[in-house]
């Protein structure tokens, strides 16, 4: 089944989401940190459905297992299928690989990393793939957001996704359609150049939208250093409207583009909890609390015993370094200098 004239330039179905939000979004080839974690953790998922055992990161080992638990969970006893060889799927010129597949059940799954996001667009043409091969009219794709511990369930006939990926192409296509800036701004080719996305810098530096690169400034240390100092300032008001924002938003007052987050829940647990099995296991039991700041280790050194401090045990580590602000040098008047003497 066709979804629209064939694409200009290629597309795949990971970009839909941004498309859907920007027609003229472009896919940066600067590949992200969290690009690359999140591949690997995609590679792990597939072969850990197979029953091959990979070795990941503490936090990328337990956010994949809860994946694979869940997934096997909603197999209800159907077969599934992780080899990548038979996870492919080709819509009207675009290509994809999901990360699991279940034709019994009729549905099929992707494993996300990081923050719950939108990918309805780009699972509406996975779902279409997958019902034009196996010859469905209704699937299903369950999208587990492994480190948010969250299963989002996404339901498709036929015709909706069909009409979800033809609406998003013929966007692209549209010779009227204009750049909209989005959350995905950060992760497009154009951030540094794009009129609708840098009107606001424009209009501060004085300039036509249409002629503002903030790119050049990489290659010009002195419209570096302007272009920052005008960011700096920038963000400093910047944080001052987030928290007018979030004040305006807690009182139930609308702020447009914008909502709260709940904040991060965490949990914790007493030392003190702990010294039954400390005192069972205490080399195994610290090795698990793992390492302590330098700072912190003396102060308990100190409370517990009257030896020295052992400071071949402090390990010294160093950050990448930072750019910071320059404080300006007070302007000396030598006129009033020279009068003074």
């Amino acid at each position: 089944m066709s979804v629209g004239p064939p694409v200009a330039r290629p597309l795949r179905p990971s970009a839909l989401p941004k498309l859907a939000a920007c027609p003229k979004w472009e896919s940066s080839s600067d590949e992200s940190e969290a690009a690359g974690r999140g591949q690997r953790m995609d590679d792990a998922f597939r072969l850990r459905i197979q029953g091959v055992t990979v070795n990941l990161p503490e936090d990328e080992h337990e956010a994949v297992s809860w994946a694979v638990k869940a997934a096997k969970g909603l197999s209800c006893g159907h077969p599934l299928e992780a080899r990548e060889s038979h996870l492919g799927i080709k819509v009207d010129g675009m290509t994809g690989t999901a990360d699991l597949l279940c034709v019994s059940g009729r549905w099929s799954a992707d494993l996300k990393s990081g923050q719950v996001r939108n990918y309805r667009e780009q699972q509406a043409a996975y779902a279409l793939g997958f019902m034009e091969a196996h010859f469905e009219e209704e699937w299903t794709v369950y999208l587990l957001f492994c480190d948010a511990r969250e299963i989002v369930t996404l339901r498709f006939t036929l015709e909706e996704a069909t009409e979800i990926v033809r609406g998003v192409v013929a966007g692209v296509h549209d010779p009227l359609a204009t750049a909209t800036p989005c959350e995905y701004c950060a992760w497009c080719a154009k951030k540094w150049s794009c009129p609708a996305r840098l009107e606001t810098v424009a209009w501060f530096l004085g300039m036509d939208p249409r002629e503002v690169n903030l790119r050049k400034a990489i290659g010009d240390p002195l419209r570096l250093g302007q272009a920052l100092d005008l960011l700096h300032a920038a963000a400093d008001v910047y944080e001052d409207l987030r928290k007018e924002g979030a004040a305006s938003l807690a009182k139930g007052i609308t702020v447009p583009g914008w909502r709260l987050q709940a904040g991060r829940e965490t949990k914790t647990v007493e030392a003190s909890a702990l010294l039954p099995a400390v005192s069972m296991a205490p080399d195994l039991a610290l090795d698990s609390l793992g390492n302590l700041s330098a700072s912190k280790a003396m102060e308990i050194w100190g409370r517990c015993s009257e030896a020295p401090f052992p400071m071949e045990s402090v390990h010294t580590n160093r950050g990448a370094a930072f750019i910071v602000k320059t404080r300006k040098k007070p302007i000396t008047n030598p006129t009033n200098q020279s009068n003074a003497h």
